[in-house]
């Protein structure tokens, strides 16, 4: 599935591969191997049909409401952290000390920074920062923004093409939100976005607005602050990711709130002229799948819209409201949250519901978490 499903970074410039797809799907379709054929990515080209349990499906289901809805399409990338380690055990980080934006430590890893933004660029993928992070061994090497589904079928070619990269120059490159119990490294996935309309105009910005914002954007805001309790079951879909969260130090949000250039809020707001204002949701985990990140976003953002929600006060309090803080919780909320999750379909939710419960909900230590999602994430 992962070969088929392009996620080796690799097969977009292997020579013939669409020729050998071909010959896969035949054997598939003589041996009567349907399923084989919900796997393939769109953006090969290849015609599938559209069923609720397809994360991507979510994903362009969500998109095509907000442009049919309102007549927007969304600008997003999203924003990884990844950790360096020298083994899969993850007791020892690749560079040792925290280093962040230096580019002396750097040098150790210079060539495979290079070599990933040259293969990325093979493979038709931009990218706009490359630097060592907060933690121990961590590195952060950011995306440019792409319209629609774009954005997540990169940044899922990105990720592989990180982990790839890394076991070729000998070390190991995770995104498990905290993967390791004795270096309190934690890798996010922070999720930017703005929306812009057919005329080519940024719909969060206006010059007039409170700080410049939009009351489009305020709508928005106030979904996405309003329903990331929900959220939460997608962008910190592991029992790891709420380690993170609850992690001294990290900047990883704890509390429904927003803020402008506020990096300990759940949504950071940039509001920095007609191409700089969008916003950072923060809260969302580097293991998180992107379409369904994605999708929930523009959910939530949506029911913002539909009931014009207004956004709570600037600023983090200490009476702001808790997000989850077990995988548990987030499931129990998401479940009980039936505007937000009436906004996808039941056989999506019957499929999702059960992978999570059957794959997190087994109370796992730290150490097991490391050994079963190491080379997963």
């Amino acid at each position: 599935a992962e070969y088929m499903g392009g996620m080796s970074a690799q097969m977009n410039f292997y020579e013939g591969w669409k020729d050998e797809i071909d010959n896969i799907l035949q054997k598939c379709k003589e041996h009567d191997i349907e399923f084989l054929r919900w796997i393939l990515p769109d953006f090969y080209g290849i015609p599938r049909g559209k069923i609720d349990a397809d994360c991507r499906y979510q994903c362009v289901r969500q998109l095509e409401a907000l442009k049919n809805d309102y007549g927007l399409e969304l600008m997003s990338a999203l924003e990884y952290e990844f950790g360096a380690f020298t083994d899969k055990t993850h007791e020892t980080p690749y560079i040792d000390g925290t280093h962040i934006y230096s580019t002396t430590v750097g040098k150790k890893v210079e060539k495979f920074i290079f070599e990933v933004n040259r293969r990325l660029r093979q493979a038709g993928i931009k990218t706009k920062t490359n630097l060592l992070e907060l933690g121990e061994g961590q590195i952060e090497i950011t995306l440019k923004p792409y319209f629609g589904v774009l954005a997540a079928d990169k940044a899922l070619i990105y990720k592989q093409c990180v982990k790839e990269t890394a076991l070729d120059f000998g070390f190991q490159a995770t995104f498990m939100s905290r993967p390791s119990e004795k270096h309190p490294v934690t890798n996010g996935g922070h999720f930017n976005h703005s929306l812009w309309d057919k005329e080519g105009n940024n719909a969060f910005y206006d010059p007039n607005g409170t700080k410049n914002l939009s009351q489009l954007a305020r709508w928005w805001m106030g979904g996405l602050v309003k329903y990331s309790r929900a959220l939460s079951m997608f962008i910190c879909p592991t029992a790891n990711c709420y380690r993170r969260l609850v992690t001294p130090g990290t900047f990883a949000p704890r509390k429904l709130n927003w803020g402008i250039e506020n990096r300990s809020c759940l949504l950071r707001a940039k509001n920095e002229g007609p191409p700089g204002t969008y916003f950072e949701l923060r809260a969302a985990s580097g293991c998180a799948n992107p379409y369904l990140v994605i999708a929930g976003v523009i959910a939530a953002g949506l029911l913002g819209l539909r009931n014009k929600i207004e956004p709570p006060t600037e600023g983090a309090h200490a009476d702001d409201p808790d997000l989850p803080g077990s995988i548990g919780e987030a499931i129990e909320v998401f479940l009980e949250d039936k505007e937000f999750s009436g906004m996808f379909g039941e056989q999506f939710l019957n499929w999702y519901i059960a992978v999570i419960k059957g794959s997190e909900c087994r109370g796992m230590t730290f150490e097991e978490e490391i050994k079963c999602q190491a080379d997963l994430i």
